[in-house]
């Protein structure tokens, strides 16, 4: 396969995931704060490339895409903020799991759950900063009892999910790979 089909599959394959994560973090019903689960799509989306412009892109639709379908009071920013950060530090785990070989299921599980855990960090620590520095009322309330308990709450629940939904969809494009 030329270098261009390959592209043009990888991009389309995401663009595929980005579609099926925009319409779980749609649907999904949220309980305070809404599990991410456009993450494990970027996640196995980011798994794909080969080219880091490629993951930029793939960071920056998600991130776009999770700004405009937030329920969190103001969330965009920490959505972008998030998933752009998020992009580099996964990217950049996946690469170098990448340098001793072939990436088993299990490993992939585990970049799933430790990007999660990541990005949900920072998502919760960009609205908290957010919404000290803007007097929201709002979002202040719903860390009333500290990050700590926000992550073990919603975070660590969603990281568990993004982890079994990613490693089924890594399974799924090999075996698709496999039959072409």
């Amino acid at each position: 396969m030329t270098s261009s089909k390959s592209s043009t599959r990888i991009l389309v394959t995401s663009a595929i995931l980005m579609a099926l994560g925009t319409v779980l973090h749609t649907v999904v019903p949220g309980f305070g704060i809404k599990p991410d689960f456009m993450l494990a799509c970027m996640f196995v989306s980011l798994t794909l490339t080969k080219r880091n412009s490629e993951m930029a892109v793939i960071g920056i639709v998600a991130g776009i895409i999770t700004a405009m379908t937030t329920g969190f009071p103001a969330g965009q920013i920490p959505n972008l903020v998030d998933k752009a950060l998020t992009t580099i530090f996964f990217g950049f785990l996946l690469r170098l799991m990448q340098r001793k070989g072939e990436v088993k299921l299990f490993e992939y599980g585990i970049l799933f759950f430790i990007g999660t855990m990541f990005s949900g960090s920072v998502f919760l620590a960009c609205c908290l900063l957010l919404g000290k520095l803007l007097g929201m009322a709002e979002v202040i309330a719903i860390f009333s009892g500290g990050l700590i308990p926000m992550l073990i709450a919603v975070v660590f629940p969603t990281a568990c999910a993004n982890t079994v939904f990613g490693i089924i969809m890594v399974k799924i494009i090999k075996i698709i790979d496999k039959t072409k």
